[in-house]
């Protein structure tokens, strides 16, 4: 990913700037619903997953060795979500791209691309690899925004190099942070560089056309492309007892593959807040069919804490809920796995109350539920 597709993924989501990097597990307060609460999460892996749908995986790309060559520093080859996951308390972004049967790779010190330093202070240093098949809509409207691509783009006090490009209609997108410059004065790509985004591009160039696309199991309930379709904003005012009506925050600005991946899989993410926008109440994610995702990252997420499972009503049978907050009292999460699908609620306290982002990520996540089962 270039400098400028790194921007477009900051603009992009509004809400997710405002989210802490706390690892430390929070203490639930004491007050919660009466319903039933959801068993535990497990790591086995959910049925019905997507898959990649084209010819290449992780290892046909690259080996470490090979990216090492041109990264100063220790690297290992590393599962990006499970990262990402760990690291930020979002939704993770990745998932979106994985959804539509992309590619994401990293051979880094695991420090997350997304949350820039994990939480702990350390640069990312590595080589990131996203491929997004069907491309074509998305990478012009990427062109469109930030103009025609413009092949290996470096930086020598980064130092850095990244590319975002449209191969054989296979959307590749390519950041490294680290990178070993023949020449450190000059910005000119390094030659093994050049010779890794070669490679890499003869490898897309010779893919037949893609699998068709992945679709959630049946029985997946199905949800609404806009977050006024899940929870209108009248309901959000009502839910958290507020005298005004919230101001809405939907992306917008850039653009970026995970942006488009977004839009391409029927997901999304907005945001609440006074009008002063300054203010903030809470958050909405949402990966269609995304039950997968959930199974697989939750139950090693640590931020802003450990999950624990938390009883909202309507819950279905197979349904299941999971809170998390920050031990700065500012933020808490619940997590929706609710008819085969990913719905990730955050509630916000501007002044640092427990109970408050409690009880409006609560209450924000019991009304959407009704919704959704109702």
């Amino acid at each position: 990913m270039t400098q400028r597709a790194l921007v477009a993924a900051t603009l992009f989501v509004l809400v997710g700037a405002l989210t802490g990097c706390i690892t430390q597990p929070q203490t639930t307060p004491s007050a919660s619903p009466t319903a039933t609460a959801a068993p535990s999460p497990t790591a086995t892996p959910e049925a019905g997953a997507p898959e990649t749908r084209f010819d290449l995986d992780c290892d046909s790309l690259a080996s470490t060795a090979a990216v090492a060559a041109f990264i100063g520093g220790p690297i290992e080859k590393q599962d990006p979500l499970a990262n990402y996951s760990e690291q930020s308390p979002e939704l993770p972004r990745l998932t979106y791209i994985e959804a539509m049967g992309g590619l994401v790779c990293d051979w880094s010190n695991g420090v997350s691309t997304f949350s820039s330093s994990g939480g702990s202070g350390i640069p990312y240093i590595g080589t990131s690899i996203m491929i997004l098949p069907e491309a074509d809509t998305q990478f012009a409207k990427f062109e469109t925004i930030y103009g025609p691509a413009s092949g290996v783009q470096c930086s020598a006090s980064g130092p850095t190099c990244g590319l975002d490009t449209l191969v054989n209609g296979y959307w590749l997108s390519v950041e490294m942070h680290g990178v070993i410059f023949d020449d450190p004065t000059s910005d000119l790509p390094p030659a093994l560089v050049l010779e890794f985004f070669n490679s890499v591009d003869s490898l897309i160039s010779a893919l037949g056309a893609p699998a068709p696309r992945w679709s959630p199991p049946e029985g997946t309930i199905a949800l609404g492309a806009d977050c006024e379709l899940i929870i209108p904003v009248s309901d959000v005012q009502s839910a958290l007892a507020l005298t005004n009506e919230p101001s809405v925050h939907k992306p917008g600005g850039g653009w970026s593959m995970w942006a488009g991946a977004t839009v391409e899989s029927g997901g999304g993410r907005c945001s609440w807040s006074a009008n002063d926008e300054e203010t903030y109440y809470g958050g909405l994610s949402w990966l269609p069919g995304g039950a997968w995702a959930a199974e697989k990252l939750l139950p090693s997420t640590t931020n802003p804490s450990g999950v624990t499972p938390v009883a909202i009503p309507d819950l279905a049978t197979s349904d299941k809920a999971f809170l998390r907050c920050a031990d700065d009292d500012s933020h808490c999460v619940v997590d929706l796995v609710i008819g085969g699908n990913w719905v990730q609620v955050d509630g916000y306290s501007s002044s640092g109350e427990l109970t408050v982002a409690h009880d409006r990520a609560i209450a924000l996540a019991g009304v959407i539920t009704a919704r959704i089962n109702g």
